[in-house]
């Protein structure tokens, strides 16, 4: 009797595994989408306030000059677009984003990629081109 019990208890364990590892694809997957949304929604926070504080400098005219600490939450690319567009592309997790804003003017942007991490940033309205210069933040 006592055998027949741990043999019963040994197949409700093996099958309680073996539900477990069937449904762990999917539980990577709900974590990954999960973890993509929280660095989407980073990436578009500091997207915003870039787009955000090159039109100020844009609208205050020549001489603008503003900073801010920010940070990449995933590896970024920015660009211009045809017409005064400007993009964010990331990569995170092998997915890749963007984002896009009509500014009405065309930024000058660093050509460089950057890295996950924290940067110092600099808008400037020299003689009406706006500037945008990324520096990485070091601790201590």
């Amino acid at each position: 009797m006592r055998a027949q019990a741990s043999i019963e208890l040994l197949l409700v364990f093996l099958a309680a595994v073996a539900f477990l590892l069937a449904f762990m694809p999917l539980i990577r997957g709900v974590n990954s989408l999960a973890h993509h949304a929280a660095v989407s929604k980073q990436q578009e926070i500091s997207f915003e306030r870039l787009c955000g504080d090159m039109r100020e400098a844009f609208v205050l005219g020549d001489g603008t000059r503003i900073r801010r600490d920010g940070v990449f939450a995933a590896d970024t690319a920015l660009r211009t677009l045809p017409g005064g567009g400007f993009a964010m592309f990331f990569n995170d997790s092998e997915k890749q984003d963007n984002l896009t804003r009509a500014l009405g003017f065309v930024p000058a942007l660093p050509e460089a990629a950057f890295g996950k991490g924290a940067y110092s940033f600099a808008i400037a309205n020299d003689g009406g081109e706006v500037r945008l210069e990324i520096t990485r933040r070091t601790t201590g």
